[in-house]
């Protein structure tokens, strides 16, 4: 699977309208621009050219319902640290106590 088409299966799966988040004035865009394209995040092994929108953790994954404030710039390595660390349960994810 391409990156076009991994990106059009996670907006199925989250119910979003296609423009609203990756067109030219979409979401992603618009925080990429706010940003200069520059990551956010700066974990160690940055690279510090943003490709990506990492959505804050407390919209547990709400696209339809995030704004510019809800959203970072980031690199394709910080982001992937972020998003592998919170599907590990990590980061951002609430744990689960033992009954």
């Amino acid at each position: 699977m391409n990156d076009t088409e991994r990106r059009a299966a996670k907006a199925r799966r989250h119910g979003l309208k296609r423009r609203a988040w990756y067109g030219p004035n979409g979401l992603r865009s618009q925080v990429l621009r706010r940003d200069q394209h520059l990551c956010r995040l700066r974990l160690p092994g940055c690279t510090i050219h943003a490709t990506s929108v990492h959505l804050a953790p407390y919209r547990r994954g709400d696209h339809t319902a995030a704004t510019p404030d809800d959203c970072l710039s980031a690199c394709h390595h910080c982001h992937g640290v972020i998003d592998g660390r919170r599907s590990k349960g990590g980061v951002g994810r609430r744990q689960r106590t033992a009954s």
